[in-house]
């Protein structure tokens, strides 16, 4: 049988032990079908919901050739780091908005764009 990760307040077992929050355990056919929404099998969690284990999830760092396709938020790099200039994408961010830097025109340079037609009058 499968193994389950108790989310919910700790409850007795018929056993006689205590099964207790964020303890895997293997449940009885009753205990799996009267606490089924406290129990989640232990391959089907997201650790992004869970705080603890937020934190034993490893980001690779960011690479130089990060772009906006890398961007894991909603919102845009530059308001990201208006907002949390220290947070936990800030470094992601910062790579992301000096890269989008480089490849935007600067100031005073013509920008020309071409619809790939000739206009050559005839």
């Amino acid at each position: 049988m499968m193994k389950y990760r108790n989310t919910g307040a700790p409850f007795h077992r018929p056993d006689g032990t205590v099964w207790e929050r964020d303890a895997v355990a293997e449940p009885t056919e009753d205990e799996l079908r009267r606490r089924r929404y406290k129990l989640r099998a232990v391959g089907e969690e997201r650790p992004e919901m869970f705080g603890w284990e937020r934190d034993a999830v490893e980001t690779p760092p960011p690479s130089d050739s990060s772009d906006s396709s890398d961007w894991p938020l909603r919102m845009t790099p530059e308001t990201y780091l208006r907002m949390h200039p220290d947070g936990d994408h800030a470094e992601l961010a910062r790579v992301i908005v000096v890269a989008q830097a480089e490849d935007s025109p600067e100031d005073g340079e013509e920008v020309v764009e071409t619809d790939g037609s000739s206009d050559d009058g005839d």
